[in-house]
C-alpha cells in the first residue's frame, strides 16, 4: 500500500514539475501509468494525495469492489438523491464527452464509501482544494485498477474529457476468474445432467 501511494506521488509530482515550467495557460495534467490496487489502496490528487480509492477485499464475485475516501480539499461526484458517489460507466467511450466542474455536485466522503457496481469500468468526476483554488479532475478505472487520470491545471477551470482522451481499458483483474466460475458451474451442470441420464438409461 504505502509503495503505491509513493509511486503515485512520484508520477504526480513529476507531472507538476513539468507543469511549472510550461506555459501559464490551461493544460490538463495526465497520469496514464497503471495501477492495479488489489487488496490495497492508491492515492491521488493535485499536488497533495487527498482521494483514496481503495479495494474492498471481499470477493471475485463482489460488484462493488471500490470504496474511496477522502482529506483535506478531496471530493468526487456524487448524487444526493441516492446518497452514493457518482460515477459514468464507460459513458464516452464510443463518442461523446464528460465535464466535471462548478456545475456538477462534489461531496467530501470522510469514511471509506463503496462505489456501487464499481466492478464495471467507470470514471468518476475528482475536485480537489489546494491553497490556490478548486483544480477539477477525473478518475478512469477498470474494477480495482487506476488506469488514468488527469486535473485541471488552472483553479476553478471544468475539465473535458472526451473518448479520444482515454486509455484502453483492460479487463477487471476479477473478470477472467468470474468467467472461469461460470464454465466451471456450465461443466458441474452438464455432469449432472449426464449422470441422471444414464441412471434413467
Amino acid at each position: 500500500m504505502a509503495r503505491i501511494r509513493t509511486l503515485s506521488k512520484v508520477l504526480l509530482g513529476a507531472s507538476c514539475a513539468a507543469l511549472m515550467v510550461g506555459t501559464a495557460s490551461a493544460a490538463v495534467i495526465t497520469n496514464r501509468t497503471p495501477v492495479d490496487f488489489t487488496g490495497g489502496s492508491v492515492s491521488i490528487g493535485f499536488g497533495t494525495q487527498d482521494i483514496t480509492f481503495s479495494d474492498n477485499g471481499t470477493n471475485i464475485f463482489d460488484f462493488n469492489p471500490v470504496s474511496v475516501a477522502t482529506s483535506g480539499g478531496g471530493a468526487v461526484t456524487y448524487s444526493s438523491f441516492f446518497g452514493v458517489p457518482f460515477t459514468y460507466f464507460d459513458a464516452i467511450r464510443g463518442s461523446g464527452s464528460l465535464t466535471f466542474g462548478s456545475t456538477a455536485e462534489f461531496s467530501s466522503l470522510p469514511a471509506a464509501t463503496v462505489i456501487p457496481y464499481s466492478a464495471t469500468p467507470f470514471i468518476i468526476g475528482l475536485a480537489d482544494t489546494t491553497s490556490n483554488g478548486t483544480h477539477y479532475g477525473y478518475g478512469e478505472f477498470a474494477g480495482t485498477s487506476l488506469v488514468s487520470y488527469g486535473f485541471e491545471s488552472v483553479p476553478g477551470q471544468a475539465i473535458t474529457i472526451s473518448n479520444t482522451s482515454l486509455s484502453a481499458v483492460p479487463l477487471p483483474a476479477s473478470a477472467p476468474m468470474f468467467g472461469a466460475a461460470l464454465l466451471a458451474f456450465a461443466g458441474l451442470g452438464y455432469g449432472v445432467k449426464r449422470k441422471k441420464a444414464a441412471a434413467l438409461a
